[in-house]
Formats: C-alpha cells, sequence, structure tokens
C-alpha cells in the first residue's frame, strides 16, 4: 500500500488540480495501491498516517504552490525518509524546491522525484541532492557591488510569505556586513491608502489633496483592451499607493507580500512590480527578499533587470526547463497582454512574450546570503500550458552537468532569469 498525501493550496480548486494528474495518478497505481490523503483531512484528525507493515510506504505529492507551510505542520511526524513527489502544474516543482530546502537546512532524510508533463518512465526524475555552490563572497568583492548595496534601502511590505519556510534570512547580518537597510512597511497601511486613491478614480468627486492620485491610464504607456479598462486602473492605483511608501522611505528596492493584498483590494500587485522594476525600483512579490537580494545583485554586475520564476516543469530527454511567474519587467519583453492573475483569477498579470537567445540563472541563497549558483543557457521559446503563470519560458541546458545541478539546488523555490 501506498499512501500519498496531497497537499494544495486553498487558491486552487482542488477537483480541477486532481483532474489535471489522472496520467500520474494511473502510474503510481500501476506501482502499488495507492490511498489519497489529503493534508486538511490529517491536519483535521480525519487520518492518520501508519505504515502497518515493511511494504507499505508514504509519498508526499506537493501539488501546488503556496503548500509549504503545510507540509512543515506536519514534517515531523513523517516516517523518514521523506519522499516528495512533483510534478508540471500548478507550481508544484517550485514549492517542492523550497520543502527540499527546508528539509536540507533541518537535517530531514528524504528524496525528491519530479514528473514531467507528458513524461515516460525514462522521464520520471530522481533528484540528486549534491551539489558545490559558488562562494558568494566573490560577488561581494566587486566594488560596483559593494557600493550598491550601502546605498540599498529595501521596503519589506508585509512579511515574508508563509510558504517561504527556507528563504528568511539574518537581517542583522546582512546590515552590518553590507550596510543595507530593511525597511518594515505595514500592509494596512498600503492598503488604506489604496482604498483613499481608488475611491478618487471611481468617482467623480474631489476626496482631499488625493486629486493628485487621479490616474490618467494613457501616460502608462500599456497596451490592453477596453473591456480591461477597469480592471487596469484599479491595479494603477495599487502601484500609486505603493509608490507612495516608496517616496516616503526613499526605497530603492522592495518586496511585497502580494497574496495578502487579494482580498482587501480585489485586485494584484504583479503590475505594480513591472512598473516599479522598469523605473529601476528592483522589485519581488511574495514577500521574497532572498530573490530580491538575488535581482539586485544581477542587476549590479550583469546590468540587465531579472525575471523572478517558478521552475515549472522539466524535461531530462531535451535538458529544458520551463519557467513561470505572472509579473515580469516590461524591459524584458517584447510584447505582452494583461489578463488576469493565474491563481486568484483577479486583477492584472502579465503575459509577456521573452526574447530566444542565451540567458542565465542566477540565485543567492542561504540565510546569509552566502551561496549561489549561476548557470547559463538558451530561452527557446515562451509556452502556453493552462494550469501555469501568466508569463511562461522554456529553458535549455547546455549539458547534463548544468541540468543536474539545477535540479539539485537547494535555493528556495524561485529563480532569476537575466541576459548576462
Amino acid at each position: 500500500m501506498t499512501n500519498i498525501i496531497i497537499f494544495t493550496s486553498e487558491l486552487h480548486n482542488k477537483d480541477s488540480v486532481l483532474s489535471c494528474r489522472e496520467k500520474l495518478f494511473d502510474y503510481l497505481k500501476k506501482q502499488d495501491e495507492i490511498n489519497l490523503i489529503r493534508y486538511e483531512d490529517i491536519k483535521n484528525g480525519f487520518a492518520t498516517i501508519s505504515n502497518n507493515n515493511s511494504n507499505d510506504k508514504t509519498l508526499c505529492f506537493v501539488a501546488t504552490g503556496g503548500t509549504e507551510y503545510k507540509f512543515k505542520d506536519i514534517a515531523s511526524t513523517l516516517p523518514q525518509p521523506i519522499h516528495i513527489i512533483s510534478d508540471g502544474y500548478h507550481n508544484s516543482l517550485a514549492a517542492s524546491f523550497e520543502i527540499c530546502t527546508w528539509m536540507t537546512q533541518h537535517s530531514y532524510e528524504f528524496t525528491h522525484t519530479n514528473f514531467p508533463l507528458d513524461f515516460t518512465k525514462e522521464d520520471i526524475l530522481p533528484i540528486n541532492l549534491k551539489v558545490e555552490y559558488k562562494n558568494a563572497d566573490e560577488l561581494y568583492a566587486d566594488s560596483r557591488v559593494k557600493c550598491r548595496l550601502s546605498h540599498e534601502r529595501i521596503g519589506l511590505f508585509g512579511h515574508e510569505s508563509e510558504w517561504l519556510i527556507s528563504s528568511e534570512l539574518d537581517k542583522k547580518y546582512l546590515e552590518n556586513r553590507h550596510k543595507v537597510k530593511f525597511i518594515d512597511i505595514s500592509l494596512d497601511d498600503v492598503i488604506e491608502e489604496f482604498n483613499k486613491i481608488f475611491k478618487v478614480n471611481t468617482s467623480n468627486k474631489i476626496v482631499g489633496s488625493k486629486e493628485i492620485h487621479k490616474i490618467d491610464i494613457n501616460s502608462y504607456n500599456l497596451n490592453f483592451p477596453e473591456n480591461r479598462r477597469n480592471e487596469i486602473i484599479k491595479a494603477l492605483c495599487l502601484y500609486e499607493a505603493i509608490n507612495v511608501f516608496v517616496e516616503k522611505n526613499k526605497l530603492t528596492s522592495l518586496s511585497i507580500k502580494c497574496f495578502d493584498l487579494l482580498d482587501p483590494t480585489h485586485t494584484t500587485a504583479c503590475l505594480a512590480l513591472a512598473l516599479l522594476n522598469d523605473r529601476g525600483i528592483i522589485s519581488s512579490c511574495e514577500g521574497d527578499l532572498m530573490s530580491l537580494w538575488s535581482m539586485i545583485i544581477s542587476d549590479t554586475l550583469f546590468g540587465n533587470p531579472g525575471f523572478q520564476a517558478n521552475p515549472s516543469s522539466s524535461s531530462i530527454k531535451d535538458l529544458t526547463i520551463d519557467f513561470a511567474h505572472c509579473t515580469i519587467p516590461f524591459s524584458m519583453i517584447d510584447s505582452y497582454s494583461l489578463p488576469t492573475h493565474y491563481e486568484s483569477g483577479l486583477g492584472v498579470g502579465i503575459k509577456g512574450i521573452l526574447p530566444k537567445g542565451e540567458y542565465s540563472i542566477f540565485k543567492i541563497g542561504n540565510p546569509r546570503l552566502d551561496k549561489y549558483i549561476k548557470i547559463g543557457g538558451t530561452v527557446l521559446l515562451n509556452t502556453e500550458v493552462k494550469e501555469r503563470c501568466r508569463s511562461q519560458i522554456r529553458f535549455a541546458f547546455s549539458n547534463i552537468s548544468d541540468y543536474n545541478t539545477f535540479f539539485s539546488k537547494q535555493l528556495g523555490n524561485h529563480i532569476i532569469i537575466t541576459k548576462s
């Protein structure tokens, strides 16, 4: 008997999440009798995991992003080694990377097997966890990086997202070593500012001094269909609200716990982050300071903006991996459309078309940001997979060694794609 614990986010319809996994479950059924158990049933006491004999196994299927904290919640109760499986839908692979990073940090025994989208038995990838990271001191020795960091005022709008279980930074150490300044900003204050600006832009009345935030949508030079005008305006109101705190605190960069804005504003920060990045205010989503730091360093060293993306699926046969996210700097892309945000179906996401050509994967990690990876490769095409974030690319590695190095990385769920 194989017990399969399924972890899904509240933002996803659980039935639709499982319906696109029929091939995966059919494969697993051929290997053994399976017993599907939802995390929520374990949490609420309706199910338990017990290996009644030595032939019983437990697999943890990380079915969507945003589930890492759920896994952490019950990790200590699971038999070791813990067996993680992921696939190419719903940010499953990215969440699995975050979970595996956390388990490595806490000395868990585990395995991780990834199932590509259209897999055969030969495509199923048991991930080798041995990788030699580069020491980030060589990056910090660069005079441009030293100067940049000493002038950085990094805004953290809200805290890190709860699913970033392995990505918390030692901010005190970083402030002392690199002379950066971290500035906490309340999301409640941002929401209050958004409501004022939104009121000005959805009524004909002048509301105090906030008349200065009356939005001329044409001034942003955005291409959009007329039936999206109201959603674009709402997303721009959030951009202007965030910008109030950028200017007030003289921020040079920021990260925002964007999912916490969905319910109170009914829009998303994807458009705001793209506009901020194009202004040179390096900005990351989900409160991911590790990714933000990587974007700052890559911008300094390579002179190009970065695409903060989730790894989505892979092909060991083709040495490729797909990446996706719902925001990307406009300056990186040839063209775009502005659909909704993927997970929530709200607001404005960015479906950007990235030019084909040579790029690098870059990420600095660990609580003191002392390790990094940088791997070159080629963007082959822009994909269109329904069950993924809006901007999507397929990245090809030059050789099997680089491919294995990436899959062995233990530096959290996001990665930065940049020209270098």
